[in-house]
């Protein structure tokens, strides 16, 4: 998991935010993206655990913080992530004493990919 990890940072580009409590981003997720490697032969699709990291990866960023994923209090697949899509997240967050909430949703052109709910947590020593 660690290389899809650092794959994610790579292609994350992390936009201006709305406000201090709106985190945006975008990915490219091109043909060599190793979340594809398996999934499918031939028919390949990004594994939803991607996007999740893909969320976690742009609230540590957004937030200068070192974040790990606390709780996934919901997600709803809408639609697939082929090779060359690129995906737009949009988080909303709240800043907890324990943590950090989000809600966001994450869009290819017009389509709707994922919506998520999730708490993330600092990283342990």
């Amino acid at each position: 998991m660690s290389n899809i990890i650092k794959a994610l940072k790579q292609r994350l580009r992390i936009c201006e935010p709305l406000t201090s409590d709106v985190f945006l981003g975008s990915l490219v997720f091109d043909p060599d993206f190793p979340g594809f490697q398996g999934h499918f032969p031939g028919n390949p699709i990004l594994p939803g655990v991607c996007l999740i990291e893909a969320a976690v990866q742009l609230i540590s960023c957004g937030s200068g913080r070192n974040l790990l994923l606390a709780e996934l209090e919901r997600v709803k697949f809408f639609s697939p992530v082929k090779p060359g899509d690129e995906v737009k997240l949009e988080f909303h967050i709240e800043h907890l004493p324990d943590g950090v909430g989000a809600k966001g949703t994450m869009m290819s052109g017009q389509r709707k990919i994922c919506a998520i709910k999730l708490k993330l947590t600092g990283e342990k020593s």
